[in-house]
């Protein structure tokens, strides 16, 4: 009976050799027959990320199986020199699953990054995927060092109290990136605004986003520089997004002409240039309101809304151009701040 588990324990040896030679062949051949049966992209991508690893798994596995059949054997001569062999291939095997688990994680995310993520409605998974696959392999590593020092009977008490103190002094350390982060993800999540949305700082500024990051969004301005503003500080801020819930806006030109002028008159002109403006929404329609009475001029403003707010400003430049025309051939005014100064001579 003993000879025969030697047997055994020798076969199974060098069958996991075998299977491990030719292991990455029958993997490919596995899978092409699974694509050929049911058709999908993920499974070339777990194929090509796993083809290594797991016929290094099967030779591991296969190796510590025939170590198990020897140390069956009654008065075996040399089991006391088996024991670091299968301690070294019990490690082997977690180091691989932990690979395994790793490299199959790494091509779900890639699959669903490259073939679902731009057809769902949200960013949130293509921003957040290399971060939960970055995660992932980190708790993966962290178990499997867990079961190792759990298999050799290490207490792990102290190694969970260095890493919670660890953690906590990074943290500390790092709070300013962490708050960064934090607001990151709040911002992705109730999206104040967009990528490509245009967006104004409390300071003026105007910009298109251009990319939500876990610590910093930056934004595009007109004069094609970057602003890179840190999320902590521009979920805080006062920020106007021109680009929700829609693109369309609404413009206001405010002008003022001369004393004197017909107001009413005025207003057609103004109301007819938008009008006649292929590039003004016809709903709602253009509007013109006699706003105040000026120091120099009656204030006067149109009022048009733009289907899409990146043509605001040529359309802007487009109607002033017709209304200095217009109100040029009308002999309307547009006057010029003055002050009246009277000189009295005392006798």
């Amino acid at each position: 009976m003993d000879n025969v588990q030697l047997w055994i324990a020798l076969g199974i040896a060098c069958g996991s050799l075998v299977l491990g030679a030719l292991g990455i062949a029958i993997w490919r051949r596995i899978c092409q027959r699974i694509q050929k049966a049911r058709p999908c992209k993920l499974i070339p991508e777990v194929m090509t990320a796993t083809a290594r690893t797991l016929p290094f798994l099967l030779l591991l596995a296969g190796l510590r199986w025939s170590i198990w059949f020897l140390q069956q054997i009654e008065d075996f001569e040399y089991s006391s020199w088996l024991k670091m062999p299968q301690n070294v291939l019990f490690v082997g095997l977690v180091v691989g699953f932990c690979l395994l688990a790793g490299q199959f994680l790494g091509a779900l995310f890639e699959w669903y990054r490259l073939n679902i993520a731009h057809l769902t409605k949200t960013t949130l998974d293509d921003e957040f995927i290399p971060l939960f696959s970055k995660l992932s392999k980190i708790v993966i590593f962290f178990a499997g060092v867990m079961i190792v020092l759990s298999k050799f009977e290490v207490d792990t008490t102290g190694f969970i109290a260095t890493g919670a103190i660890g953690s906590l002094a990074i943290a500390l350390a790092a709070k300013d990136t962490i708050a960064n982060m934090i607001s990151g993800f709040l911002i992705l999540v109730d999206r104040p605004f967009r990528v490509n949305d245009r967006v104004e700082l409390p300071d003026g500024q105007i910009g298109d986003v251009q990319e939500i990051g876990l610590r910093c969004t930056k934004i595009l301005t007109f004069d094609n520089t970057i602003l890179v503003i840190p999320n902590s500080d521009i979920s805080a801020a006062r920020v106007i997004n021109h680009g929700y819930p829609n693109a369309r806006v609404k413009m206001r030109l405010r002008m003022g002409v001369a004393y004197g002028s017909d107001m009413v008159k005025v207003k057609q002109i103004l109301v007819d240039i938008a009008t006649k403006s292929q590039r003004v929404m016809d709903e709602p329609a253009p509007a013109a309101y006699f706003m105040s009475f000026g120091d120099s001029a009656l204030k006067v403003m149109l009022i048009a809304w733009v289907a899409d707010y990146r043509e605001k400003f040529s359309i802007t430049d487009e109607i002033n151009l017709e209304i200095q025309k217009r109100f040029a051939a009308e002999g309307i005014e547009v006057p010029f701040p003055q002050h009246d100064v009277h000189l009295y001579r005392e006798n």
